[in-house]
């Protein structure tokens, strides 16, 4: 940026609005999941990623600063409505193709992913960067994706057959899910959309919502500070991104591990163990408030257990999200038929259902957790280095720390009168 001749509040501008956008496009996707096929979002997600990485590329050679902010900001723009498409449609259609227990271990597979691609970008990126200059990284970044659309495409895997699923619902009796024919009675039946008053009156949705929030705040708190804080230890800014491995192989580790914990143990008391643990881990990485002496291996076992605690406050909550918002649905089915039955024998007149159907349930929680994640991507790179500037590393550390034990304690008693009530 300072051989561009950009001030650093247009630099902030560039990396903000990627969530900006994306946030904006989760709920936009969200609700024509309901709608459209996914196959239009999935290959219309990859194509805009391809042209944002290759826009990026060509920056190198922009030499106007006005023209460069334009393109880095459309490109920015671009990474994050694209971003928002694919990992929204992702859950969506992972929501309305999978029954509750495998769509448990799709959420795991597809945020372990996540976590080794943040992991393998960092090495990659500095393997490309030191092979061929800025160019060479979004070049070959942006075909990978081209590539993807290719193997997607080639694979037949959005190919539907529309008469497969014509005029059936799906089911939900207890963990046997299937398909029911409805045809004979369509004309009776209409697709209610979801809302988010009707989604978030829920509060074990909207805490759980709120988890994810502040696990993506806590997986991207650091990244604008911790090189400041490694300097001191002599690592230099452009080698800083390696001491996060250990944060990328605790997550893709124990996301990996964690289908053995959901067997055994209730989804919302994983999700309250991880703020404990997130706790334990910014006292970690900012122990040198309370011992004076810099230990590395420290900040080392802080990011590693922060790992750990954002499979726990992410991936759990995801599951926890989804499970708890497929139950309201359900309750608010049965309540929709049992409503109409009733007007049906008082009237003596058929009425009309209005339920909410399966695919509308996946394209909103699609949306829904796109949009929580992107929120927790802005929030934390926007927030810690306010804190910073303000309070030092070591007590914007503890002052996060305190948060998550504090939100532990909310979720706690927020969520318990729902689960009383279920029981």
């Amino acid at each position: 940026m300072k051989e561009k001749n950009i001030s650093e509040a247009y630099n902030g501008l560039i990396f903000c609005i990627f969530s900006i956008a994306g946030f904006v496009a989760s709920q936009i996707c969200g609700k024509y999941l309901q709608v459209y096929k996914p196959k239009y979002f999935i290959y219309g997600g990859l194509a805009m990623f391809c042209l944002s990485h290759y826009q990026f590329s060509l920056l190198e050679v922009v030499n106007s600063p006005a023209l460069f902010v334009t393109m880095a900001v459309i490109a920015r723009i671009c990474e994050g409505v694209s971003y928002s498409i694919i990992q929204s449609t992702t859950y969506g259609v992972g929501s309305q193709e999978l029954p509750s227990y495998e769509f448990d271990k799709f959420a795991r597979l597809s945020s372990c992913s996540a976590g080794l691609g943040g992991g393998l970008a960092l090495i990659l990126g500095s393997l490309f960067f030191t092979i061929g200059g800025y160019m060479l990284p979004y070049f070959v970044l942006g075909s990978a994706f081209l590539l993807l659309a290719a193997v997607v495409y080639l694979s037949g895997a959005f190919t539907e057959d529309e008469t497969e699923t014509e005029g059936k619902i799906w089911v939900d009796e207890g963990f046997n899910e299937q398909l029911i024919n409805t045809s004979d009675s369509s004309d009776l039946k209409e697709s209610r959309s979801i809302t988010h008053s009707f989604a978030l009156s829920f509060p074990s949705v909207k805490y759980g919502c709120l988890s994810i929030v502040i696990s993506n705040i806590s997986a991207t708190f650091l990244d604008p500070i911790m090189a400041l804080k490694l300097y001191d230890f002599g690592i230099m800014a452009d080698m800083s991104g390696y001491v996060f491995i250990f944060y990328v192989i605790s997550y893709a580790t124990f996301g990996i591990l964690s289908g053995f914990v959901t067997k055994h143990v209730e989804k919302r008391l994983v999700i309250m163990a991880g703020y404990v643990i997130g706790c334990v881990a910014f006292i970690l990485i900012g122990h040198q408030l309370f011992i004076q002496t810099g230990v590395l291996s420290l900040i080392m076992l802080g990011l590693f257990l922060n790992g750990l605690a954002c499979v726990c406050h992410n991936i759990f909550a995801t599951l926890y999200v989804k499970s708890e918002l497929m139950d309201a649905v359900d309750e608010w089915n049965r309540t929709q038929r049992a409503s109409l039955v009733k007007d049906d024998q008082e009237t003596n007149v058929t009425h009309k259902s209005y339920e909410i159907s399966k695919d509308a349930v996946g394209g909103y929680f699609g949306g829904l957790k796109g949009s929580c994640n992107l929120l927790g991507y802005f929030l934390g790179p926007l927030i810690s280095p306010y804190l910073y500037m303000y309070l030092g590393f070591e007590y914007s550390c503890l002052v996060f720390a305190g948060l998550q034990l504090l939100f532990c304690v909310v979720f706690r008693f927020a969520t318990a009168k729902q689960r009383i009530q279920r029981k």
